[in-house]
């Protein structure tokens, strides 16, 4: 029952992808490829966390257009800000560093992970309790949105 329910809320995320991209297009201009390809997110997921607290989301972007898309924002109405978070080690220390832009390539895919990209959700305006969902909004460079639906889960 389960996978089915992912199943399904992909599904209906990349049919209103596609019918925002739509929307978006002039009549009279032909469309671009990047109108034209699918970009999909999945497995969308936060860790539970307590109202003050920063929290992440984590989930996977396929791209598989022809060309290189860029994730540039991201927001919710769950945290007082939300950023584009890259953590890496230097000189030994795990540190974590905003990102204006994050790309992914052509006919790939990018894993937002824990100890990689993430999107931080700085000071949580409520409890992340396992369960729940809650809307996260992907901006791009091209101007699109993707809103999607963060469930929260023990790790």
């Amino acid at each position: 029952m389960r996978m089915f329910q992912k199943g399904f809320i992909i599904l209906l995320l990349a049919v209103f992808g596609l019918a925002l991209a739509a929307c978006g297009s002039s009549p009279t201009a032909e469309p671009t490829e990047q109108q034209q390809s699918a970009v999909a997110v999945r497995d969308p997921y936060a860790r539970p966390a307590l109202a003050g607290d920063n929290g992440a989301a984590f989930f996977v972007v396929d791209n598989s257009t022809t060309a290189p898309i860029a994730l540039v924002s991201a927001a919710s109405d769950v945290a007082g800000t939300v950023e584009v978070h890259l953590s890496k080690m230097d000189g030994g220390v795990m540190k974590m560093e905003k990102q204006d832009r994050v790309e992914i390539p052509a006919n790939s895919k990018l894993e937002f992970k824990p100890g990689s990209y993430h999107v931080m959700l700085i000071n949580l305006s409520r409890d992340l309790k396992a369960g729940d969902t809650f809307k996260l909004t992907l901006g791009f460079e091209s101007g699109d949105t993707l809103p999607i639906i963060v469930t929260v889960r023990e790790p």
